[in-house]
């Protein structure tokens, strides 16, 4: 999906300037969670061990080093980054559920949910709901965009540079741009479409 590759271009670029200042990349879910995502590289060492037999005793380890492994950041972002929002669904949920007080079983592994059958079409409801907060009330992108920001301006001393109506990070007394969220994912002509499509989707399938 083209959206999709665009916004894969955006957050590799996000990538390669913490991993230019070897920086982890850091989000906090719309549930509070925390999450650094800072895969390390790691160097291979041969070691010797004299406790077996002679020709065996050639053991390899693989030690952590300081430098990120931004190959498998830049691989592993996406997929954790959705992890996360489904798991933050599920924290909105429970939520939603104990202030409405509705006193129903739940179950949950990953992204899927399980209740007894009279109580489906509530917890439907609920989980269309916490979706559409995540999705569309928070507008989150721009959430995690901007802490992203803020974590690389806070480690430069520098705020953001704005020429010829563009934005830069100065780095090494060069300009490196700044990331932009794709157009696509700022556009909220289509909002009221996608909400009600979400709605009248079947959620569940028995």
């Amino acid at each position: 999906m083209p959206s999709l590759k665009n916004l894969g271009i955006y957050l590799d670029s996000l990538v390669t300037i913490l991993a230019e200042l070897n920086l982890p990349v850091i989000w906090i879910t719309p549930a509070g969670m925390i999450i650094k995502l800072s895969t390390v590289k790691m160097k291979e060492i041969q070691t010797k061990i004299n406790l077996i037999d002679k020709g065996r005793n050639k053991v390899t380890i693989s030690l952590p080093t300081k430098k990120l492994n931004i190959r498998k950041i830049k691989t592993s972002l996406m997929p954790n980054l959705i992890h996360s929002l489904d798991a933050c669904n599920i924290h909105l949920l429970v939520q939603e559920l104990l202030d409405g007080d509705f006193n129903l079983p739940l179950y949950t592994i990953h992204d899927c949910f399980a209740s007894t059958p009279n109580n489906i079409f509530i917890l439907e409801r609920f989980i269309k709901r916490t979706f559409l907060k995540i999705y569309f009330e928070i507008e989150y992108l721009e959430e995690m965009h901007n802490n992203i920001l803020r974590q690389i301006t806070s480690y430069l001393k520098e705020e953001i540079i704005e020429k010829d109506g563009l934005k830069y990070f100065k780095l090494n007394n060069n300009l490196i741009p700044v990331p932009e969220i794709p157009e696509t994912f700022l556009d909220k002509r289509k909002n009221t479409t996608f909400i009600q499509g979400l709605l009248n989707s079947k959620y569940f399938i028995g």
